[in-house]
């Protein structure tokens, strides 16, 4: 527990700093009057952010289900350890911008097929299948069967 306010600062002026730097590092870019799924131009970006949305189709995330993201994320998609807390950090933004996690799913599926082609199904891998701690919900294993039918599979 930390009982230095300047500790606290610290923390989260360092938060600020992944915040802001998140989009940029994956080279996200946003024009005027265009969605933010529009701007993300990188196939391990559209799923981690796919992912993070699965996660808070359940209400907010634990920090287990953040470290097991994290986790996965670092080990499936080869992200490093700035790249991955900057995607998580991304990925919350982005769902909040699409007011819900079920659009923002339904848009990163279009916008991954259309990025990775063939093999964006490969890109998503079973993440999805990976992350709840306890199985999935109801309503995660409908969005994960509509992802999987979008591939054709």
């Amino acid at each position: 527990m930390r009982h230095n306010p300047r500790e606290a600062i610290g923390v989260a002026q360092d938060a600020v700093t992944t915040a802001v730097n998140a989009p940029r590092r994956f080279a996200f870019r946003r024009q005027t009057g265009q969605h933010p799924v529009d701007g993300i131009d990188d196939a391990r970006l559209a799923v981690a952010v796919i992912a993070m949305a699965y996660l808070e189709l359940e209400d907010v995330p634990t920090q287990d289900d953040l470290d097991r993201l994290y986790v996965l994320l670092r080990s499936k998609l080869r992200l490093d350890e700035e790249e991955a807390n900057e995607a998580q950090v991304f990925g919350r933004w982005v769902v909040a911008q699409c007011a819900s996690p079920e659009p923002a799913i339904s848009k990163l599926d279009k916008r991954l097929r259309k990025l990775d082609g063939p093999s964006a199904k490969k890109a998503l891998g079973d993440i999805p299948g990976e992350l709840p701690q306890l199985g999935p919900s109801d309503r995660q294993v409908d969005v994960r069967e509509t992802i999987q039918n979008s591939f054709g599979t």
